[in-house]
């Protein structure tokens, strides 16, 4: 049985705009950990009505039966409180690329990557001092030349927030997922092609 003092968050996380795009950004889906069967059998069940078999990409939304699949997903998102959306935009050209990331547009979308979940945790663990907090990530490929990106910034998020609320390290893992078995990972990719396109 859990825990009722430990508040866990299931995080799924997406990116956009790494080739060649003005902007680039990331998303990320939060859902209480206790939530996450109800989610995955909700959607299974949306799939099921729809006879939608494929991965639901933002991207690839073309027909009217996609579209429809699309509309119930974000209506069911719409619908449930204990689904979150958090999602940042970078401009590249306020990017001070030389200067704060060794001129390496890589570590610079990392870094932007860590930022926002650090900075959606720290709000968290200030929200709920007292009670204990457990994040697992989970994120579609990241494109990056380090070849353990995910692990990095798990690493890094623990070692940002231990720093401010001793002794915590709440985030558990950052594991690489595919997407096209990820429900989560591509409603979050759903949510975020659409701010993109904005």
């Amino acid at each position: 049985m859990e825990d009722p003092g430990v508040r866990r968050w299931l995080i799924s996380c997406d990116e956009s705009g790494v080739h060649g795009s003005a902007h680039y950004g990331f998303g990320s889906l939060w859902m209480k950990w206790q939530r996450r069967g109800d989610f995955f059998d909700d959607i299974r069940k949306l799939r099921e009505k729809l006879k939608f078999t494929h991965e639901c990409k933002w991207t690839d939304v073309h027909s009217k039966h996609d579209m429809s699949f699309c509309r119930d997903l974000i209506s069911y998102f719409f619908q449930r409180k204990w689904l979150v959306f958090h999602c940042l935009v970078v401009c590249k050209d306020s990017v001070r690329k030389k200067e704060f990331h060794n001129d390496d547009w890589d570590l610079a979308r990392r870094k932007h990557f860590t930022m926002l979940l650090t900075n959606k945790m720290r709000k968290s663990l200030r929200r709920f001092p007292d009670r204990e907090h457990e994040f697992q990530v989970h994120v579609d490929r990241i494109a990056s030349h380090y070849a353990k990106a995910d692990e990095a910034v798990g690493v890094i998020s623990n070692n940002i927030l231990n720093a401010q609320f001793r002794g915590r390290s709440p985030v558990k893992s950052v594991t690489t997922r595919d997407s096209k078995e990820t429900p989560a990972i591509q409603l979050c990719d759903l949510l975020f092609g659409a701010v993109m396109e904005t």
